[in-house]
């Protein structure tokens, strides 16, 4: 099981750039964009606030 939980802040965002599975390239996608691939593949992930204040 993979548990994926996202950055509140980086998901208000307009857009975001990540690494898909290898640090040899970038894609930048909008934030809903990776939530749909993310419920697409199986996965439900949860936002929090990562910034630890």
């Amino acid at each position: 099981m993979v548990l994926s939980v996202l950055d509140a802040e980086m998901m208000q965002a307009g857009e975001i750039a990540v690494h898909p599975m290898e640090n040899r390239m970038t894609i930048v996608l909008k934030p809903a964009d990776l939530l749909k691939f993310l419920e697409f593949t199986g996965h439900n992930p949860h936002i929090a606030d990562l910034k630890g204040n």
